[in-house]
C-alpha cells in the first residue's frame, strides 16, 4: 500500500513538473512573439524598437535555455519548480526594466503570478479562480492602457491578444494536468482496491490456515479425534475450570495389533482404528474427549456416575463389532483406569492410566486394571535400576556367589552354579529377581552377562587347580544367546581367563530357544563344538519342553524348584518328578534338582535316581573363598 501511494505521488510530481515546464516555455514564446508586432506597430523610433526587440529576444532565449537545462540536470521536482519560478521572475524583472513596456510587463507579471498559483495548487477549483482573476487583470490593464500610452498604438492589441492566449493555454494545460492526475489517481485507486481484495483474501487464507494448524496440533490426522496434546489440554481445562474430580480416565492399547498390520496390511489396521474411534465418539454421552496417539492406544474420560462395568461392557461390544469390507475382526485390549482426585495433575492422571494398562500387559493382556501406586513405584524403581546399572558395572558393584552342586553318589561337591549379586552404593542390596529382568528388558544383560561370565571363568580356573574335574555353570539369558557377537565374546573371555572348557558349563532356560528354535539350536551346537556342556535350566516350566528336547544338544536337565517343593506331600508331584528323571535317563541326560531344602526331599530324589542336587539343605550360595573350601568336602 505504501508503495502504491509513493508511486502515485512520484507520478503526480512528474506530470506537474512537465506541465509547468511546458507552460513556462509557452509563456516566454507567446510573450516574445506578441511583443514583436506590438513594438513594430508602435510609433517609437526605429533604433528604440530594435533595442526593445533585442532585449526581449535575448531575455527570452536566456530564460528558455535556463528552463531546458534545469529540466535535464535536476531530477528533484520540487527543486526544479523553485528554479523555474526564479528564472521566470528574472524574465519578468528584465522586461520591467523597460519603463515604456509598463502595461505589457504588468500583464505578463499578472499571468505569471496566476500561473504559479495554478500549478502550486492541487485543487481544480483554484485553477478556475486563478483563470478568472488573470482575465480580470488583463482586461483592467487593457482598458487602463487604451488612450494613455498611445505610443504603442495598434501593437497594444496584439499584446493583449498574447496575454489572453497565454491565459487560455494555462487554463487548458492546468485542466489537462488535473485530468491526467485524476486518471492516474483512479488507476492507482483500482490497483489499491485490487491489492485490498488480495490482502483480504490472503488474510482469510491466513486465518483459515491458522485454524487448520491449531486444529492439527490437537487432533489426530487419521481419525479426527483429539491427539494426546489435545486430550491433555481438554483435561487441563476441565480440572482448572470445574475444579471437580467426578471422572476417571480410561486408556487402552490393542493387544497384538501388529499381527493385523502384518497379516492384512497397515491400511486395514488404519481402517480398524478409524471405525473404533468413530464408534467411541458416537457414544459421546458415555465416552468424553476420545483421543488417539500415533499407534493403537486410545484414551477418554468417563463420568463417575457411569459404572466401570458398563464402560467395560460397552468396550467389549465395540471390540466384537469391527467389520472392514467382508472381514470381521474381534480384537482385544489391555485397559488401564485412573481415578481423578483432588489437585490431580493431567500428566499424572494419564501416566497412572498408562501404568495400569502396562500392568495388564505384564499379567497377560486382554483385561483391565485400576491405577496402583505400588505398581508405579515398582516401575519407577526399575527405571532407577536401569539408569544406574551401567555405571554400577563399571564400578564393579556386581559379584558372583557360588552354590554347590552335590553328586548323590558320594555326597560331595561336583560343581557350582554362579549366581550374580548386586550391592549398590546408591540403592543398597538389589536381588537378582529384580535387576535381571530390568537388564533383559533394557538390553544391559549383554554387558552384565559378560561380567558374570568373566568372574565365573576366573573362579573356575582357580577351583580347577584344586579339583581338575570341577564344573562351574554360568546362566546365559535369551538375549545373550541370540546376540550376534556372543560366541566371539565367549571365546575371547575363555582365552583371557585361560580356563579349560571342561571346567565350565552354560545354563540355558527354555525361553532362550522357544521363540527361535533354529537360531538357538545353531548357536547351542557351536557352543557344544567348543567343548562346553549345556544345562537346560528350569525344566518343566516352559511351553513345549518335550517336543524340543530331542532336537537340542543338551547334557543335563535341571528340575525346577517348583517340582521339588511339593514332592513330600503330593503323589502327583512325585509322579511328575519320576517322569522327568526317567525322561532324562531315556535321552541319556543327567538330572539335577534345584531348591532341595529338606532331608525328605533329598531322600525321595535319591530314591528316584536323581544324580545331582543343589539347595539350602547343603549350602546357600557362597562367596569365592568359602566355595573353594567346599572342594573335596563331603556332606
Amino acid at each position: 500500500m505504501k508503495e502504491i501511494t509513493r508511486n502515485l505521488k512520484d507520478q503526480y510530481q512528474t506530470i506537474r513538473a512537465n506541465t509547468i515546464h511546458q507552460v513556462f516555455i509557452l509563456a516566454i514564446i507567446i510573450i516574445t512573439l506578441t511583443f514583436f508586432p506590438a513594438i513594430l506597430l508602435s510609433i517609437y523610433p526605429l533604433s528604440y524598437k530594435l533595442l526593445l526587440l533585442g532585449v526581449n529576444v535575448g531575455t527570452a532565449l536566456i530564460s528558455t535555455l535556463g528552463l531546458v537545462i534545469i529540466k535535464k540536470k535536476i531530477s528533484d521536482q520540487s527543486l526544479r519548480l523553485r528554479i523555474y519560478l526564479i528564472i521566470s521572475l528574472i524574465y519578468i524583472i528584465m522586461l520591467t526594466i523597460l519603463p515604456t513596456e509598463k502595461y505589457l510587463t504588468t500583464n505578463g507579471l499578472a499571468v505569471y503570478t496566476m500561473t504559479v498559483v495554478i500549478f502550486l495548487s492541487l485543487n481544480k477549483r483554484y485553477l478556475y479562480i486563478a483563470g478568472f482573476l488573470t482575465l480580470g487583470f488583463i482586461t483592467y490593464y487593457g482598458i487602463l492602457g487604451v488612450g494613455q500610452f498611445v505610443a504603442l498604438g495598434l501593437g497594444y492589441l496584439f499584446s493583449n491578444f498574447g496575454m489572453y492566449l497565454l491565459m487560455l493555454i494555462t487554463l487548458v494545460k492546468g485542466i489537462d494536468m488535473y485530468a491526467q492526475f485524476e486518471e492516474l489517481y483512479q488507476l492507482q485507486l483500482l490497483k489499491m482496491n485490487d491489492l485490498h481484495l488480495s490482502l483480504r483474501h490472503l488474510n482469510e487464507e491466513i486465518i483459515s490456515t491458522d485454524q487448520e494448524l491449531k486444529h492439527s496440533l490437537i487432533h489426530d490426522s487419521l481419525t479426527g479425534a483429539l491427539n494426546w496434546r489435545g486430550f491433555a489440554d481438554a483435561l487441563e481445562q476441565r480440572i482448572a475450570v470445574d475444579k471437580n474430580t467426578d471422572f476417571y480416565v480410561v486408556l487402552f492399547d490393542l493387544d497384538n495389533f501388529m499381527y493385523i498390520n502384518n497379516s492384512f496390511g497397515y491400511n486395514t489396521g488404519d481402517q480398524i482404528i478409524i471405525k473404533l474411534v468413530n464408534q467411541l465418539m458416537s457414544k459421546h454421552d458415555l465416552f468424553e474427549y476420545v483421543s488417539r496417539s500415533d499407534g493403537d492406544t486410545l484414551m477418554f474420560i468417563v463420568n463417575h456416575s457411569i459404572a466401570k462395568k458398563v464402560v467395560l461392557c460397552q468396550l467389549e461390544q465395540i471390540f466384537k463389532s469391527i467389520k472392514i469390507g467382508e472381514m470381521e475382526f474381534r480384537i482385544k485390549a489391555s485397559i488401564g483406569i485412573s481415578e481423578a482426585y483432588e489437585n490431580a495433575r493431567t500428566i499424572d492422571l494419564i501416566r497412572n492410566a498408562e501404568m495400569a494398562m502396562h500392568k495388564v500387559k505384564d499379567e497377560g493382556k486382554g483385561n483391565y486394571a485400576d491405577h496402583d501406586d505400588a505398581y508405579i513405584q515398582m516401575i519407577d524403581r526399575q527405571y532407577k535400576i536401569s539408569s544406574i546399572m551401567s555405571e554400577a558395572i563399571e564400578k564393579g558393584e556386581f559379584y558372583n556367589l557360588y552354590q554347590p552342586k552335590v553328586g548323590l553318589n558320594n555326597n560331595s561337591v561336583d560343581g557350582f552354579e554362579a549366581l550374580v549379586r548386586w550391592n549398590s552404593q546408591e540403592l543398597g542390596t538389589i536381588y537378582p529377581d529384580e535387576f535381571i529382568r530390568v537388564a533383559e528388558q533394557s538390553g544391559q544383560i549383554i554387558e552384565l552377562g559378560q561380567v558374570i561370565m568373566k568372574n565365573a571363568m576366573i573362579f573356575a580356573k582357580n577351583a580347577s587347580q584344586i579339583d581338575a574335574s570341577i564344573v562351574v555353570s554360568i546362566n546365559i539369558s535369551a538375549r545373550q544367546l541370540l546376540e550376534e557377537s556372543f560366541l566371539v565374546r565367549t571365546q575371547k573371555t575363555i582365552k583371557d581367563t585361560d580356563v579349560a572348557v571342561n571346567n565350565i558349563a552354560f545354563e540355558i532356560t527354555e525361553t532362550a530357544y522357544i521363540e527361535n528354535l533354529d537360531n538357538a539350536k545353531r548357536v547351542m551346537e557351536r557352543i557344544k563344538g567348543l567343548g562346553i556342556p549345556i544345562y537346560l535350566d528350569d525344566f518343566g516350566t516352559g511351553y513345549s519342553s518335550l517336543s524340543y528336547l530331542h532336537k537340542l544338544p543338551i547334557d543335563v536337565l535341571k528340575i525346577d524348584k517348583s517340582f521339588v517343593d511339593t514332592i513330600g506331600n503330593s503323589e502327583q508331584s512325585r509322579e511328575l518328578l519320576v517322569s522327568v528323571i526317567m525322561l532324562a535317563k531315556s535321552l541319556k541326560l543327567s538330572s539335577c534338582a534345584e531348591g532341595v531344602e529338606t532331608f525328605e526331599q533329598l531322600k525321595i530324589l535319591k530314591g528316584y535316581g536323581c544324580e545331582y542336587v543343589q539347595g539350602y539343605y547343603f549350602d546357600k550360595p557362597l562367596a569365592e573363598d568359602e566355595a573353594i573350601k567346599r572342594l573335596g568336602f563331603k556332606y
